[in-house]
């Protein structure tokens, strides 16, 4: 079955849509771990087009093997869906210390 991402873009909108201090800027770390689940969207996700606020993404994921439906089209779909110009990106298996490396690497991201 698909996940709908409507509600993360309305919980984002209401917490970040309104008006923020000169220079501030609103970071979003997306974890998303389901391997079998396409990601969709109802609605549009209007924050993209802010340039103080920035999401990141993380698409934690088991090995593309059976019964996994397809990895890449999940990834794909998540690029889609929530990527803009200054989002960082990464992938990683199921594993622990990648993931824990990819949240360090998020971190150190300064903007």
């Amino acid at each position: 079955a698909p996940f709908d991402f409507s509600s993360l873009y309305n919980v984002l909108g209401d917490a970040f849509g309104t008006a923020r201090p000169d220079g501030a800027v609103d970071r979003c770390l997306v974890v998303f771990g389901r391997s079998r689940a396409v990601p969709v969207a109802t609605g549009e996700f209007t924050l993209k087009k802010h340039g103080s606020f920035v999401l990141d993404l993380i698409y934690v994921h088991e090995n593309a093997a059976p019964p996994v439906r397809d990895v890449q089209a999940v990834f794909t779909a998540l690029l889609n869906l929530l990527t803009h110009r200054r989002s960082y990106v990464m992938e990683t298996t199921r594993s622990l210390e990648k993931l824990k490396s990819c949240l360090l690497l998020m971190l150190a991201h300064p903007r």
